[in-house]
């Protein structure tokens, strides 16, 4: 899903995600988890880095005025204008262009804020900040209960890693990526199976 929206953020993500799949492998110490952590390692490199492309993280440039850390400083001090109510579910697009400059005018389309706490602050306000807490806690509290639960704890991974990506990109705001995070969250909030 990550490749698919061709995210820098994401392919960092991947990257990062495919170094501690390995490392959980290598912890349990057999052959057969040693093969699958190479290969995940070797699928990974072959995958993701042709498809990051050489300028991986123009997007976190700083002299640029479209480039990722103006653009949340933007978005952040834009959002501080809504506190505590925000602009209202949807409205980031035409309300954040209100706020556009003379050297952002016309050079670039932003549609959202690269954020999602930040959007989720600019649109919802403080409700908003609140909501992505709680699912950050829920992951947090299913990963240090759950651990002897590896279906559960793999889930909360996986959605962890959505959210630590939602910090400096959208994955919720896309289709395939928001897809797997829903059927992620769907696991890890289900029910205990009665033993």
């Amino acid at each position: 899903a990550l490749l698919a929206t061709r995210s820098r953020a994401g392919a960092c993500l991947l990257v990062l995600q495919a170094v501690a799949l390995g490392l959980w492998c290598l912890r349990r110490q057999s052959a057969r988890t040693l093969i699958v952590a190479v290969a995940v390692l070797a699928v990974a490199a072959v995958l993701i880095l042709p498809a990051a492309g050489p300028r991986l993280l123009q997007g976190f440039e700083l002299n640029l005025a479209d480039g990722r850390a103006e653009l949340l400083r933007r978005a952040v001090a834009a959002a501080a204008t809504f506190v505590p109510l925000g602009s209202g579910p949807g409205t980031f697009a035409s309300a954040f262009a209100t706020f556009d400059t003379v050297a952002t005018l016309d050079r670039v389309y932003v549609n959202q804020a690269h954020s999602e706490p930040v959007q989720l602050l600019f649109e919802l306000g403080l409700a908003g900040i609140f909501v992505y807490l709680f699912c950050c806690i829920v992951v947090a509290k299913t990963l240090l209960r759950d651990a002897g639960d590896g279906t559960r704890w793999a889930c909360a991974l996986g959605l962890g890693a959505v959210l630590l990506q939602s910090l400096v990109d959208y994955p919720l705001r896309t289709p395939l990526p928001a897809l797997a995070a829903a059927a992620l969250a769907a696991c890890v909030l289900a029910p205990r199976r009665s033993r």
